[in-house]
């Protein structure tokens, strides 16, 4: 039996594997800002599919297999018991047009561990074979906690934002999608990276993640130290990843002509009116970053070459069912910036 809930423990039925599945334990999961906007909001999940168990950022271990052919499973994707694994929750259905063409975060029939199906704030949790990843040799678990919402991060500046050696990055927001922002765009090369966060502690941690430059949008021009750091040049990707209405606008004013914006961010700026006019005449390329797509592994080898510490996100670590005092805080301490949950295997 499995202990989940929000604000209370239940008991369930231990997950069993279907053919090609594994059953997981999870030993770290992390608090998303996803997770709070459905737990209060409703968001992403639907009426269905609840109740669900919640959580979707994990790491863990495989503690048992489906009944798949030994001879496949090794072809497809070789596990076995007792291996560390990150996992990719979302879950995409394989068939559709959009999965055909590899773009599995874009399926037209997805679901998503967590959200629509039960995931990881429980004791063990069912997973598709083919959405895990071995653990490089040298990573542990810690040090991979955060490996999901890492391979965001690799999809929003390498895949979607297209950055190349030498370019210039501006990322609006360093909460923990922002901040592993700097260090892939650090990994990928950026000349100078210019990170835009109103809060102190969150500037010291984009410091400390490798930005060149960390300032406050509300007492300082942006533009202006745009400006002047680019010696006039501008940025040429500007990564937003607040969800802030005032943040996506700013994007579009600072960048500079033939620039690329990826918008991340999740939240209130869904309908956040955009100059179109400067778009047109910029001749900007803006780019929606939803999720990541075979981005989990460039992730786990970010980590294991030392490009990416992401102990440094972590404020605090807790039990797993502490899951609903994690959220309040998540909302009302803005020096909360990655809360992990470790679990206990029984």
């Amino acid at each position: 039996m499995s202990d989940i809930g929000i604000g209370q423990r239940e008991r369930v039925s231990d997950p069993t594997p279907g053919p090609g599945e594994v059953i997981i334990a999870p030993t770290y999961s992390g608090l998303c800002g996803t997770d709070v906007h459905m737990f209060n909001e409703g968001a992403l999940t639907r009426h269905e599919a609840l109740p669900v168990i919640m959580g979707h950022e994990f790491v863990g271990t495989i503690v048992a297999l489906g009944d798949t052919d030994q001879r496949r499973r090794d072809i497809d994707n070789p596990v076995r018991i007792g291996d560390n694994v990150a996992v990719e929750p979302m879950l995409p259905c394989g068939l559709c047009a959009q999965c055909v063409r590899g773009r599995l975060n874009l399926c037209a029939n997805w679901s998503h561990l967590g959200i629509l199906e039960n995931g990881c704030w429980a004791d063990y949790v069912r997973v598709p074979m083919a959405r895990l990843t071995t653990l490089p040799e040298g990573v542990s678990p810690y040090a991979a906690a955060l490996a999901e919402p890492l391979a965001c991060a690799v999809n929003f500046v390498v895949h979607r934002g297209q950055l190349t050696v030498g370019e210039s990055v501006l990322i609006l927001g360093a909460g923990p999608v922002g901040l592993l922002s700097i260090s892939m765009a650090k990994a990928a090369g950026a000349g100078l990276i210019i990170v835009s966060e109103p809060h102190e502690n969150r500037r010291r941690a984009a410091r400390n993640m490798g930005a060149d430059i960390a300032i406050d949008p509300l007492s300082n021009d942006l533009a202006d130290l745009v400006r002047t750091a680019t010696r006039g040049s501008g940025i040429d990707l500007i990564v937003e990843a607040t969800g802030s209405k005032t943040a996506v606008a700013q994007s579009i004013t600072v960048a500079k002509p033939g620039s690329r914006i990826v918008l991340s961010g999740l939240g209130a700026a869904g309908t956040t009116p955009l100059d179109v006019n400067a778009v047109v005449t910029k001749e900007l390329t803006v780019l929606g970053g939803f999720a990541s797509r075979w981005a989990m592994k460039t992730g786990l080898s970010a980590i294991a070459a030392g490009h990416v510490k992401t102990d440094q996100l972590v404020t605090s670590i807790r039990n797993w069912s502490d899951a609903e005092l994690a959220m309040q805080d998540m909302l009302t301490d803005p020096d909360t910036c990655k809360i992990l949950f470790q679990h206990t295997a029984h």
